[in-house]
């Protein structure tokens, strides 16, 4: 029977109970070593979830960030998330590779002759047998006068405003394990 005895804690076991430093939970008779259950304990720690340098979303505010996590804000050796959605790396992108604007306008664009729709300017008059160049002539009082059309416009570019292309979204706080 084993007896707990007060500090510094010492426990005797029975004969029938041999000591290993492999701990596999296949044996009941066996108690562990102090190795064993020190090489455990690096494993369980080992197990903590989350490495220095691991990136995660905190569900709250700055201000409830947990104790070592940092904002990942470009300071503290943190890439800088603020403001920012995450694609993955390895292919187009680099890992760490900062990209995008916050730019959604549209560029101002001057339209050539080419671009501009199909139309036509039309005059009318009469044909009283002349000959000649190709200009509406107007006869009044007996006197010719001759019109033409003009370019109108000022050549301008012209834009379409701000179009929002975002996704729907929601605001969370990257954090950065120390």
């Amino acid at each position: 029977m084993s007896q707990i005895i007060p500090p510094p804690f010492k426990v005797e076991f029975p004969e029938q109970i041999a000591l290993s430093d492999r701990i596999d939970g296949e044996r009941t008779n066996v108690a562990a070593s102090e190795k064993a259950v020190g090489a455990l304990n690096q494993k369980v720690n080992s197990l903590e979830g989350y490495q220095s340098g691991d990136i995660k979303i905190h569900n709250g505010t700055i201000a409830t960030i947990p104790s070592g996590w940092v904002l990942c804000d470009g300071a503290n050796g943190t890439p800088p998330m603020v403001d920012r959605a995450i694609v993955g790396a390895g292919g187009q992108y680099q890992p760490k590779q900062v990209f995008g604007s916050d730019v959604r306008g549209t560029e101002s664009r001057t339209l050539s002759a080419g671009q501009m729709p199909s139309h036509g300017h039309r005059q009318s008059g009469d044909d009283w047998g002349g000959r000649g160049s190709n200009r509406v002539i107007v006869h009044t009082n007996g006197a010719r006068k001759a019109y033409s059309t003009h370019a109108a416009g000022g050549n301008q570019p012209h834009n379409h405003g701000n179009i929002d292309v975002r996704q729907k979204s929601i605001a969370l706080i990257w954090i950065m394990k120390l």
